[in-house]
C-alpha cells in the first residue's frame, strides 16, 4: 500500500531542489514500516520422504513399463535413453527455478541493508 499524494509541478521542483541542497533522502513511506524477518523455508521429514518416494516409483514403474513393452530391443533402449533425459532436465529445470528464486531472495536482502544503511546515517536534526 501506497500513499499518493498528487501536487503541482512547481511545488515538486521546488521540494525537489530543496532536498538536493539540503542532502535529505527521499525514500518511500514503506522504508519506514517495519519488515517481517526472513524465515528460512524448512521442509518436514514426510514431505521429503514422499516425494523420494514418488520419484523412485514413478521412474521405476515407468523403467518395468519399458522393459515389458511388446518391441525390439532399439525401441526399448530408445525409451530408456527419453526417461534418462527427460529425468536429467527435469533436475536442471528444478535447480535452475531455485537458483533464481534464491537471487531474487538475494536481490531483496541487498536492497534491504542498503536502506537500512542510510537510514542508519541519516539523522534528520543535522
Amino acid at each position: 500500500m501506497s500513499l499518493k499524494i498528487h501536487l503541482p509541478q512547481e511545488i515538486i521542483r521546488r521540494l525537489w531542489k530543496q532536498a538536493n541542497q539540503q542532502k535529505v533522502f527521499i525514500l518511500p513511506l514503506e522504508a519506514f514500516m517495519p519488515q517481517p524477518p526472513i524465515v528460512p523455508q524448512k521442509d518436514t521429514a514426510a514431505w521429503i520422504i514422499q516425494v523420494w518416494a514418488s520419484f523412485v516409483l514413478s521412474v521405476s514403474a515407468t523403467s518395468v513399463g519399458i522393459i515389458y513393452l511388446p518391441v525390439d530391443g532399439w525401441v526399448k533402449g530408445y525409451m530408456g535413453m527419453g526417461l534418462l533425459f527427460s529425468v536429467g532436465s527435469t533436475f536442471t529445470l528444478a535447480k535452475t527455478t531455485r537458483d533464481n528464486y534464491e537471487a531474487t531472495k538475494l536481490t531483496a536482502r541487498i536492497d534491504e541493508a542498503r536502506v537500512e544503511k542510510i537510514l542508519s546515517e541519516h539523522h534528520p536534526l543535522k
